[in-house]
C-alpha cells in the first residue's frame, strides 16, 4: 500500500500473523537494495502468539517509471510485492497536434506563429525542434479551457522559409516521446500554373494549378504586377484523380476488308495529356479525341486496330502518355488479358498396350494434352534431360469448346523394360512455369479385380434401355483399357461409357464401365467385360449370361411331394417371377400354408415352394388335396389322395384354350412299353439258357 506524505509518498509493506519471529524484509529499487524503516508488533488478542511486521519506505512523489519491490522470507517461504509510480496512477498517453497561422495572415505579417496543442498529464515537458535541431526561441506556454497544454512558437519569416520541418515533442516520465510535425516554408516545388479562357464568348479567366503538395494555397490574379482580384485561400489536398493517369483496355474483335482486327483503347487524363501508340519501339499513328472535364482536367481518348494474327502471336503494344515533364507507359498483349486458367492444360500420359510384355522392338507412349487454344502450348518429350522427336497430331476441337492433341513418342522395348523415365513437358508461351508428367514401366503392378453387377429385374422389364455395370478396382498403375464383348464379338465403343480412374480406398486405382443395352437388342448370350492392364499378359475378363431369361415367359415345372409333416409343392424354371401357389381340399381353398419368395437360379429362371402342414392322422381316406400353381403362362393343378399317396392326376390349364389335357397319359404309354420290353428280354434269355443246357454233349 502507499500514502502521500508532505512532498513524497510512503510505501508500506506489512506482513501479518506469522510465527516464529524470524522474518527478513528487504526493499529493492530495480535490483538495488534501499533502506527502509521497520518495526515488529506482537499480537495478543487471539490468545496465540503471532507477529506483525511493518516496513515503510519514503520516496519522492515525482513521476518515475522505476520499480520498487518489497521482498520477505520466513522459514524458507518467500514473499514479494511490486510498486510502480506510473502504474499506480491512472494516466493517459500524450497526444500532439501542430498548427500554423493561416497563409492569409502570413502575407500581412513579418512573423509566423506555430502552435502545439498537447493533451497530456501533468509533468509533461514540451520542446521544439527544427530540422532535427532544438529551437532556441522561447515558446509561450499556457492552458486552454480544456486544460490542454498550448505552446506557441514565434518565428521570423526568414527563419520560417529557412527550415524544412518543425517538430513539437511531448515527454512524460511514464510514456515514450510523442511528436507532431509540419512542413516549413522551404518547399522546393515547381507548380504548373495555367490561365485558361474556357468560354470563348466571354472574358472569364480560369487559373489551374497542378503539382503542389498538401497544404494551404492562396491564389490572386495580377495585371501588370498589380492585384486585380481578392485573395482566395483553400486547403489543398491532392488526390490521385488530379495526377495524370492512363487507362489501357482491350476492345472487341473487328472485321475490316475481310481481315480480323483487335481494338485497343487508351484514355489519359491530366493537365495537358497527349497519347502516342508504340509497337516494338515503332510509332503507330492513331487519332485522338480531347475533352475538357469539370474541374479543369483534360481527357484524351484514342483507339487503334491491330491485326488479329499479330495479337495472337503475343506482340506487345504500348500507350504512352506525356503530360508536361511526366511520362507514363501502359502496355498490353494477349498474355495480359488471358485468364490464369487458360495458361494451364490437363496432361495425361498413356503407356504402351498391355501386349508390351511380348517380345517387341518398339513401343509407343502418348502424351494427351487437353485445354484451350492449344496452338499457344509447346509439347516436348525428354529422356535424361534430352529432347526427343515425337509425332504430334493436330488439335481436335470438342463441342464444349476445348481442344485436345496427342504427342506420340516411339521408344525401344529395351529402354521401357529397363524402367527408363520418360517426361512430357507442356508450356504456354505466356507462362514461365512448365507443366510436366513422368511415366515409366511399373516395377510392381497390381492385377485388377473385375466384377459385373447384374441389372435388377425391374430394370429388365423397363421399356427403356438396360445397363450392365462392370467394377474394376485394386489395379496399379492407373493405365487401363476396358471394352465389352457379346459372345466373343467386340461391341461398339458407343454402347459403353468408361469412368475416370480414381484412387481406391483400399489401395491402387478403381474405375467402372457401364454398358447400355437397347431394349431392341435384348439378345441372349454371354456379355463380357474385358480389361487390359500391364499387370497381365492376357485380358482380365468377367462375364454374365442369361441376363434376359427372366423376361421370357416360361411355364413353371410343378411337382407335388409328400413328407412326414405335410405336403410340399415345388415350382421351378419359370419366368417372370410373379407367381401364386394355393392349396385346395376338394373344392375349398385352405388358409394355412406357407409360401417362399421366388428366387433366381443360375440360368436366370425362378423357383419357389409351398408347404402345407398335414399330419397323417388328420388325413381322411378318400380326401383329395390339390396344389394350384397360378402363373402368367397358365394354371397347373396337382392332386394327391391318401389311398394312393401318389399323384392321381396333373392337369395343365391353358388359358388360351378351353380343353383339358392330361399330363400323365404320356407317362402311362411309356410305362407299358417299358414293361413289355422287359418281359420280352427275360423270356428270350430264359429260352437261350434252356436250349444250351439241353444241347450239352454227354
Amino acid at each position: 500500500m502507499s500514502r502521500e506524505e508532505d512532498d513524497g509518498i510512503v510505501l508500506q509493506c506489512q506482513l501479518n500473523d506469522y510465527y516464529p519471529n524470524k522474518l527478513t524484509v528487504q526493499w529493492l529499487l530495480g535490483d538495488q537494495p534501499v533502506e527502509a524503516k521497520n518495526k515488529t508488533l506482537q499480537n495478543t488478542n487471539t490468545g496465540e502468539k503471532t507477529f506483525t511486521h511493518i516496513s515503510q519506505l519514503s520516496v519522492s512523489s515525482e513521476y518515475t517509471d522505476q520499480l520498487y519491490t518489497c521482498k520477505a522470507s520466513h522459514e524458507s517461504e518467500e514473499y514479494k510485492e511490486d510498486f510502480n509510480m506510473c502504474a499506480a496512477k491512472s494516466l493517459f498517453k500524450p497526444s500532439v497536434e501542430v498548427k500554423i497561422a493561416p497563409l492569409r495572415d502570413l502575407r500581412k505579417k513579418s512573423e509566423v506563429t506555430v502552435t502545439c496543442i498537447v493533451k497530456a498529464p501533468d509533468k509533461t515537458k514540451v520542446s521544439w525542434w527544427a530540422d532535427s535541431k532544438p529551437v532556441k526561441n522561447n515558446p509561450n506556454e499556457s492552458k486552454d479551457v480544456f486544460h490542454n497544454l498550448v505552446s506557441n512558437l514565434t518565428l521570423s519569416q526568414s527563419e520560417w522559409f529557412k527550415w524544412k520541418t518543425i517538430v513539437c515533442t511531448a515527454e512524460h516520465p511514464c510514456f515514450s516521446k510523442e511528436s507532431g510535425e509540419i512542413q516549413a516554408g522551404d518547399i522546393s516545388v515547381d507548380p504548373l500554373v495555367l490561365i485558361r479562357r474556357p468560354f470563348p464568348e466571354s472574358a472569364f479567366l480560369e487559373c489551374v494549378l497542378n503539382g503542389l503538395p498538401s497544404g494551404e494555397v492562396c491564389i490572386v490574379f495580377l495585371a501588370n504586377n498589380e492585384e486585380i482580384s481578392g485573395i482566395d485561400c483553400l486547403d489543398w489536398a491532392p488526390s490521385e484523380k488530379n495526377d495524370p493517369s492512363t487507362e489501357l483496355g482491350l476492345g472487341p474483335s473487328v472485321e475490316q476488308s475481310g481481315s480480323q482486327y483487335r481494338k485497343l483503347m487508351c484514355s489519359a487524363s491530366g493537365f495537358n495529356p497527349k497519347i502516342k501508340w508504340l509497337s516494338e519501339a515503332t510509332v503507330k499513328p492513331s487519332p485522338s479525341t480531347i475533352t475538357l472535364m469539370e474541374g479543369g482536367q483534360v481527357k484524351v481518348f484514342s483507339e487503334m486496330l491491330v491485326p488479329q494474327k499479330e495479337w495472337n502471336e503475343g506482340v506487345t503494344y504500348t500507350c504512352q502518355m506525356t503530360d508536361g515533364d511526366k511520362t507514363e507507359n501502359k502496355t498490353i498483349d494477349i498474355c495480359e488479358v488471358l485468364a490464369p486458367s487458360s495458361r494451364l492444360a490437363d496432361i495425361y500420359l498413356l503407356g504402351p498396350s498391355p501386349s508390351y510384355s511380348r517380345p517387341v522392338t518398339s513401343l509407343y507412349l502418348t502424351c494427351l494434352v487437353i485445354g484451350h487454344s492449344l496452338e499457344r502450348f509447346s509439347v516436348h518429350w525428354k529422356v535424361n534431360g534430352k529432347i526427343q522427336r515425337p509425332f504430334k497430331q493436330d488439335p481436335q476441337h470438342h463441342v464444349n469448346g476445348s481442344q485436345s492433341t496427342r504427342s506420340i513418342l516411339e521408344v525401344s522395348g529395351k529402354m521401357w523394360n529397363e524402367f527408363v523415365v520418360f517426361t512430357c513437358e507442356v508450356k504456354h508461351f505466356c507462362s514461365t512455369n512448365t507443366q510436366q508428367q513422368n511415366i515409366s514401366k511399373t516395377r510392381d503392378p497390381k492385377k485388377p479385380t473385375v466384377r459385373i453387377l447384374r441389372p435388377a429385374d425391374i430394370d429388365l422389364f423397363d421399356a427403356f434401355n438396360t445397363s450392365l455395370l462392370c467394377l474394376i478396382f485394386g489395379f496399379f498403375p492407373s493405365g487401363i483399357f476396358v471394352e465389352w464383348t457379346l459372345n466373343g464379338t467386340l461391341l461398339n465403343s458407343s454402347q459403353f461409357t468408361n469412368s475416370p480412374v480414381v484412387a481406391h480406398p483400399s489401395g491402387g486405382f478403381s474405375m467402372h464401365s457401364s454398358l447400355m443395352i437397347p431394349v431392341s437388342q435384348n439378345e441372349t448370350g454371354m456379355y463380357s467385360c474385358v480389361v487390359s492392364h500391364e499387370s497381365s499378359q492376357v485380358p482380365v475378363t468377367a462375364s454374365v449370361e442369361n441376363i434376359f431369361e427372366s423376361t421370357v415367359h416360361t411355364a413353371p415345372l410343378a411337382e407335388l411331394l409328400q413328407s412326414v409333416n405335410g405336403l410340399v409343392c415345388l415350382a421351378s424354371a419359370f419366368s417372370p417371377p410373379s407367381i401364386n401357389i394355393t392349396w385346395l381340399l376338394g373344392m375349398s381353398e385352405l388358409p394355412y400354408y406357407t409360401n417362399t419368395k421366388p428366387a433366381k437360379d443360375p440360368v436366370g429362371k425362378y423357383f419357389m415352394q409351398s408347404h402345407l402342414p398335414l399330419l397323417s392322422s388328420d388325413w381322411v381316406s378318400g380326401e383329395v388335396y390339390t396344389c394350384k400353381v397360378s402363373h402368367v403362362t397358365g394354371i397347373q393343378l396337382l392332386n394327391i389322395s391318401k389311398k394312393a399317396a401318389i399323384f392321381e392326376e396333373a392337369v395343365f390349364v391353358n388359358e388360351n384354350k378351353q380343353d383339358l389335357v392330361g399330363q400323365d397319359s404320356v407317362e402311362e404309354v411309356w410305362n407299358m412299353a417299358f414293361t413289355f420290353l422287359s418281359l420280352f428280354l427275360l423270356s428270350l434269355l430264359y429260352g437261350c439258357t434252356v436250349t444250351l443246357f439241353k444241347a450239352k454233349p454227354e
